[in-house]
């Protein structure tokens, strides 16, 4: 499937949404209890970046570089 000129490797909707959970349990302050860890490649965050940078068109909502504050993209109006 290609989206914007990009070829993305089949997931499946249960894969896309384990990887988008792990993502949000990175982000958030409860951490599981250590039994289970799992570590994105940078295909995988690379395949979130773009659902995230998707949601966020859908949207109208400005994603920001939390690195430094910069605006990774602009709203339509």
């Amino acid at each position: 499937m290609t989206d914007g000129g990009r070829r993305w490797p089949p997931l499946t909707a249960l894969q896309r949404d384990c990887l988008e959970g792990i993502a949000c349990l990175e982000r958030g302050e409860r951490r599981g209890d250590g039994r289970v860890e799992y570590t994105p490649t940078d295909a995988g965050r690379a395949l979130l970046r773009a659902r995230i940078e998707r949601l966020a068109d859908a949207c109208g909502l400005i994603l920001v570089d939390r690195t430094d504050g910069t605006p990774t993209r602009e709203t339509d109006g």
